[in-house]
């Protein structure tokens, strides 16, 4: 029988292999075994546990510097958990030298550290949605160089500042057919209206009687009067009381200007001469005129003033009484109610900024 050399030589290296295994093995063992003894020197061997693990794995060394070893359980079993380390699991080991056996630890922490973005969604009820007109009011407010926010102050209706009346209640503009008309949408009411939602911008409290007094247009002032008496013995008195007119006569171009682009109606103060508080009247009515030809050049028309007005057009009642005139009967209704916004400005800057 013939001996197989090859069969021979696969025998013999087999048997190297397994002898290098076994080495191996021994070596893992020993060293193991010298930890477990460097262990058991206490803590002034972890010093040289930690040197010896630092240097056969740079990992540790920063893992090291972040944490504090625990002495009271297996300080190898410590070690080699924060380096993540299973000794019975291989590719824990190979893992650190070869990415691709990690990979899967890669994908959790991926998961861990990275959040996903949800669709953007729009809650209904975070909009606010405002109307047309509301939409305007606010563009007016924001861009309107008329509306000065420094001057505003909370609302306080319970104690009105201004009271707001019309002697002649029914005084109309264009394009009314008649000069005079219920309609507010065309007469001096719907200016008071206008003046009413501008001033309460700043703040400021009005009551606005719409009391038809013209019935007789002969007895209007004693009327009107009558109105203004019983608010006054109501409320004690108002930092301003506005007998609101137009008037009547002046062509179109004489009583019309515009201003930021639009038209206005132009407005004239009246005062009287028999009024028992003219100078204080007068006084008033000089303030509003300086600040409009200041802020407002070519708004006003100025003061006219009467010796002998109608029972003293009612400033007789009280010193912070006036007479306004905005626009005439040929203004257009709308140019009118345009104007109010800065009427209410020069009243907001006297009684909100005191001058």
């Amino acid at each position: 029988m013939m001996y197989n050399h090859t069969k021979g030589k696969k025998n013999f290296n087999s048997r190297i292999i397994i002898l290098l295994i076994l080495s191996i093995l021994a070596v893992i063992i020993i060293f193991l075994n010298s930890l477990k003894f460097l262990e058991s020197l206490g803590t002034s061997a972890t010093g040289i546990y930690q040197k010896l693990i630092n240097n056969a794995f740079p990992i540790t060394y920063i893992a090291n510097n972040k944490m504090e070893l625990d002495h009271s359980g297996d300080i190898l079993d410590v070690v080699l958990d924060k380096i993540n380390i299973k000794l019975f699991n291989p590719f824990s080991i190979v893992g650190f030298e070869v990415p691709y056996f990690n990979m899967d630890k890669v994908r959790v922490d991926s998961k861990e550290n990275f959040s996903i973005l949800d669709s953007f969604s729009l809650n209904e009820g975070s909009v606010v949605k405002l109307n047309p007109e509301e939409l305007e009011e606010k563009k007016n407010q924001e861009t309107s160089s008329v509306f000065n926010p420094n001057l505003k102050k909370p609302l306080n209706n319970s104690r009105p500042e201004v009271l707001l009346y019309h002697t002649h209640t029914t005084e109309a503009y264009a394009p009314s057919p008649k000069n005079d008309n219920n309609d507010e949408a065309y007469n001096v009411v719907g200016v008071g209206n206008e003046l009413v939602k501008e001033l309460e911008k700043y703040g400021i409290s009005v009551i606005h009687d719409k009391t038809l007094h013209s019935l007789n247009y002969d007895l209007c002032y004693n009327e009107s009067g009558k109105t203004v008496q019983k608010y006054l013995n109501e409320y004690g008195n108002f930092k301003m009381i506005i007998d609101l007119h137009r008037d009547a006569g002046p062509s179109k171009e004489n009583i019309t200007t515009n201003i930021n682009g639009e038209n206005l109606a132009k407005i004239m103060l009246v005062n009287s001469r028999n009024s028992k508080y003219y100078s204080q009247n007068a006084a008033l009515a000089d303030k509003m005129n300086k600040l409009a030809t200041e802020l407002f050049p070519g708004l006003f028309k100025g003061i006219r003033t009467v010796n002998r007005g109608i029972k003293a057009y009612n400033q007789g009642l009280n010193p912070n009484a006036t007479l306004i005139e905005v626009g005439a009967n040929t203004s257009k209704a709308k140019e009118a109610q345009n104007s109010a916004k800065y009427i209410a400005r020069i009243i907001a800057e006297i009684i909100n900024g005191q001058k």
